[in-house]
């Protein structure tokens, strides 16, 4: 299942349609400002506290407000800064780009400082769009950023190399795969040219693996992997960061989906090690509070998708639930990566048969799915298929049950 890509009609039919709900909001990815207009509108109708009524009042003028808001939306900047990703997260789930990193920010915000708000206002607006999934758009506004960069840096620079990578993500995501080795190649010789620390290698290397793994090319991308991998534990010093559990995830997948599954359990296993050093620093006893929980939760879920092909089902099950609860923590599980793991708890629970428990799984998914990506139809439809046919079944027992007591 990928990311939904976001598009402004879609997200006012939402708005109009389903706005108490907050079902804009969680649209485009607004998770906790969509949860609390949630919460405002089940305080206001089931609430019998005092002035409880006055959140529906406050909930009326948010959604008049949101009316400019959305249009904020598919604009250029996005609106709230805090919840705003960074180029390289909204991809595909099982593999993950790297976001731009720290010391790249840094160079493009220690230009001149008119020439440097106008290179970042220009870098804001081809993240949104990426973040929308307008790709094509998001693609032709990078494209400017880069010759923006050249023109104020005279020539080559970090803030080149850094908008030359997320090109080459963008043209990745749309698939124009040579166009984005072109990217990488011109990057990578730009990065030898400025002498650059080898930590500025990790993200070239992680998507062009990518692209070599998508056009067929798994030896090639293999080694680019193993080298990323290494990359991302000499830039954290031998210790445990996201771009360490990225590299082995990304590595693990594409051992899983080469026939090798041997392999893809002793990277997913990596993986976890360096999940649970996480975990054990960020002092909440699981990562996710801090961190890319995206990233854990889709990791979680490849790992536990490969052990349950193989029905070791009692393996897989703690792993989606621990996905789960990543993304609770994270968005209060209102998530396409969370509907992932109810859907495949709910295939686990069918297979052993528990129809009832794989019910609220499949009920659990085909909601998510219809606030998270409305427009993804063929997923909704299989949610739907899904619960209507554990539906069926249940209600066909219940039937005979009754025969056999009146019998």
């Amino acid at each position: 299942m990928s990311v939904s890509p976001r598009r402004k009609p879609l997200a006012y039919l939402l708005l109009v349609v389903g706005g108490f709900l907050g079902a804009h909001r969680f649209y485009l990815g607004r998770y906790r400002s969509g949860a609390a207009q949630l919460l405002l509108l089940l305080v206001g109708t089931m609430s019998s506290l005092l002035g409880a009524k006055l959140c529906l009042g406050v909930l009326l003028l948010w959604l008049l407000a949101d009316i400019y808001w959305v249009h904020r939306q598919s604009l250029d900047v996005p609106q709230d800064v805090e919840e705003a990703k960074d180029l390289g997260h909204p991809v595909p789930k099982h593999v993950t780009a790297i976001p731009q990193s720290e010391s790249a920010q840094r160079a493009v915000s220690h230009q001149p400082a008119t020439p440097a708000a106008q290179l970042k206002n220009q870098e804001l607006r081809y993240m949104a769009a990426f973040r929308q999934g307008d790709l094509q758009r998001a693609e032709a506004l990078c494209a400017e950023a880069v010759e923006l960069a050249r023109r104020l840096g005279g020539g080559p620079g970090e803030a080149v190399v850094s908008h030359l990578v997320n090109l080459a993500e963008i043209r990745r995501q749309m698939q124009r795969h040579d166009r984005a080795i072109a990217a990488l190649d011109e990057c990578m010789k730009m990065i030898g040219q400025l002498r650059l620390p080898d930590s500025w290698r990790l993200r070239p290397t992680n998507t062009l693996a990518l692209v070599y793994a998508a056009t067929g090319r798994p030896d090639e991308a293999e080694a680019l992997y193993k080298k990323t991998i290494a990359l991302a534990i000499t830039e954290a010093k031998g210790g445990s960061t996201d771009a360490v559990v990225r590299a082995l995830n990304n590595l693990a997948f594409l051992h899983a989906t080469t026939g090798q599954p041997e392999k893809a359990e002793l990277c997913y296993a990596r993986a976890m090690t360096h999940l649970d050093k996480l975990a054990a620093a960020s002092g909440s006893g699981e990562a996710g509070s801090e961190g890319d929980a995206e990233l854990y939760s889709n990791m979680l879920n490849n790992f536990a998708d490969l052990l349950a092909a193989r029905r070791d089902f009692a393996k897989a099950r703690p792993l989606y639930e621990r996905s789960l609860a990543i993304q609770e923590r994270s968005c209060r599980g209102i998530s396409t990566v969370a509907a992932n793991a109810h859907n495949d708890l709910g295939l686990i629970a069918q297979e052993l048969g528990d129809l009832r428990l794989a019910l609220v799984h499949f009920k659990r998914t085909l909601l998510l799915n219809q606030i998270c990506a409305p427009d993804h139809f063929k997923n909704i439809a299989n949610a739907q298929r899904n619960v209507d046919g554990v539906s069926a079944t249940l209600d066909a027992m219940a039937h005979a049950a009754r025969v056999e007591r009146n019998a």
